[in-house]
């Protein structure tokens, strides 16, 4: 996701739904986090995983930190405060919006989900966005918690754009 912040470059904040291959041609068939699990398969455990492991010790989790030093105002924050993990979930308004098969064009294409999402009219709710302040572990960090805080809404037409721009 992208976040606009003023004077200074957008913010890409990036979220995944697992490791796993999903079964889904619905986009928001499964909500988005910045932590998610490792591989269930056990094959995947003992070969990607394992490589992945063997270049970070945090391959399944990105972090925080630099996505809130700045606000949106351009401005430098001088003490931020971020959550330990992110879940961006998809909203009602749009959960159910397309199909779990694959969507063709009537020249029998399929239809790519970015073409899918410019469908979404403005006012439409994506994401609620949900926090939690440190791990899960009730030994640990036993007032660990998770937040409603706050819901991503489309305010304008959804277009796409040529790749890195």
């Amino acid at each position: 996701m992208k976040f606009p912040r003023d004077g200074i470059e957008s913010v890409n904040q990036l979220a995944n739904t697992s490791f796993e291959p999903s079964t889904s041609f619905n986009f928001f068939a499964r909500e988005f986090k910045n932590r998610i699990d490792f591989f269930q398969d056990p094959c995947a455990k003992q070969t990607i995983e394992r490589h992945f492991l063997d270049q970070n010790p945090t391959p399944q989790s990105l972090g925080l930190a630099q996505f809130s030093s700045v606000g949106v105002n351009g401005k430098n924050v001088k003490k931020p405060n971020f959550p330990f993990q992110i879940r961006f979930v998809p909203h009602a308004d749009v959960a159910t919006l397309f199909s779990d098969i694959k969507e063709l064009d009537e020249d029998d294409k399929e239809v790519p989900w970015y073409t899918q999402l410019k469908r979404i009219e403005s006012g439409k709710y994506l994401f609620e966005v949900w926090a939690r302040d440190s791990p899960v572990d009730a030994k640990k960090y036993p007032n660990s918690a998770e937040l409603h805080i706050a819901n991503i809404k489309v305010t304008s037409e959804l277009i796409t754009s040529t790749f890195g721009d």
